[in-house]
């Protein structure tokens, strides 16, 4: 592409915005590597096994109870900006027994999902359990933030509550010696101070605070629990291998299998933040939806591509490196899982694209047959077994989301086969349809 054909294409919003959201979801990644070295080194694999198992209950749990709020917020709020106050208020009242459901559920399932671990890690996460409440906050101001098309903001406050975490992990560790106990003390303090700032700006963005809205609560909770099984099975289908891992394998294990996923995620974590604002710009312009969709897609998979190149070829050496001697056992896993998050963040895309369509269920079906794998193939080959099994039950699970996530996308927008492969700048200028 020459130059003067870049030029238009860097002045559209949305491209702008993409650049801004990858450059920021880079140095959330650099965050969330500095504060993972510190819990290597400060914790070895068993320390930072449990700090991670606890952290993963928290939030997983957090993510089943969020019944699709982050997307059904930021739809009705991109479509119909007026329902700002009301979706707002309504939804805050219905956090409330969502959050109390939440907290029960953790608490009967933490002694079977914490089979392998010490008395002392159960105490620990059940002291942290209230958490997942403020998961759930987040999920609803990243909703009317995104919504609301605050991207920028939104990108800031990402990089903010993992760098935060990483500065002040550091400091406790120097000054007074790192414990599981205080390395997911540092991680909870974090998110409460970012979400404080992010209220601040959402009531601003909506203005007047408005009464609760039944009706409005009931449209946006169908659509949120049509399509929940899209946004809850993606979430498991990262992370219920290190949910599920805890009963199956010793901390020493899962240290080292923690290490291999998040580097692995760093893949389709970049993608993850593009999803976020292509779902609200494609909804709001739907005639250029799937342009918006498929242009996306293409940039996700190529920078995916070339990062899970480079990570394939300094897997050990990058390990031991930074994470130091004891953590060059995760190499091996770690080259397993990289080809199915590149496809992930494929699939990230065009399963906000899906969304953006209106079709929050295909969107569900999809992402539940990768979990149905993810589910099946760990119970029946983990136990006994080692955390090779598990990288590759991920690995295709990741395979068969990107499949059918383009099988529903061609059917759902009624684009063909040659749009995926077409730049849609190119066809753009050239005058002819995406599809």
């Amino acid at each position: 592409m020459r130059i003067r054909s870049i030029r238009p294409w860097l002045s559209r919003e949305f491209v702008r915005v993409g650049i801004h959201t990858y450059a920021f979801a880079f140095l959330t990644l650099g965050a969330n590597f500095l504060s993972g070295i510190v819990t290597a080194r400060a914790l070895a694999p068993a320390g930072r096994g449990e700090a991670v198992a606890i952290a993963m209950l928290i939030q997983n749990i957090a993510f089943i109870f969020a019944v699709g709020c982050v997307h059904a917020v930021s739809y009705r709020y991109a479509r119909e900006p007026e329902t700002a106050g009301r979706l707002a208020t309504t939804w805050t009242v219905m956090m409330i027994p969502l959050a109390l459901l939440a907290l029960g559920a953790g608490e009967l399932a933490l002694q079977a999902l914490f089979g392998s671990q010490s008395h002392h890690a159960i105490d620990l996460a059940r002291v942290y359990l209230p958490g997942v409440a403020v998961v759930l906050w987040i999920e609803l101001t990243n909703g009317l933030l995104l919504g609301a098309k605050d991207y920028r903001f939104v990108n800031v406050v990402r990089f903010v509550q993992p760098a935060l975490f990483a500065v002040s992990q550091f400091l406790v560790w120097r000054l007074w010696g790192l414990t599981v106990a205080s390395a997911v003390g540092t991680w909870m303090a974090s998110m409460l101070i970012t979400q404080c700032v992010a209220t601040v700006r959402v009531l601003r963005n909506t203005g007047t605070v408005a009464r609760p809205d039944i009706r409005l609560g009931v449209e946006t909770l169908w659509y949120g629990i049509r399509g929940h099984g899209a946004f809850l099975a993606n979430n498991l289908n990262q992370r219920l291998d290190l949910l599920i891992m805890p009963a199956f394998i010793t901390a020493f294990g899962l240290g080292l299998y923690t290490v291999a996923a998040n580097v692995s995620l760093i893949v389709s974590t970049l993608a993850l933040s593009l999803a976020a604002i292509v779902l609200p710009a494609a909804a709001h312009d739907p005639e250029r939806g799937s342009r918006t969709v498929l242009g996306s897609l293409q940039a996700a998979l190529t920078i995916a591509a070339l990062l899970a190149a480079g990570l394939f070829l300094l897997a050990h050496p990058a390990l031991t490196f930074v994470y130091g001697d004891k953590f060059g056992g995760a190499a091996p896993a770690l080259r397993v899982l990289l080809p199915g998050t590149t496809l992930l963040a494929g699939a990230s895309i065009l399963v906000a694209g899906l969304y953006a369509a209106n079709r929050p269920t295909v969107a569900t079906g999809v992402q539940l047959a990768g979990l149905a794998i993810t589910v099946g193939g760990l119970l029946i080959f983990l136990p006994g077994h080692g955390i090779m099994v598990a990288a590759i039950v991920s690995t295709a699970s990741y395979s068969a989301v990107f499949v059918g996530a383009v099988l529903a996308y061609k059917r759902v927008a009624g684009v063909r086969w040659r749009a995926f492969l077409t730049a849609p700048m190119a066809a753009r200028a050239a005058g002819k349809p995406v599809a």
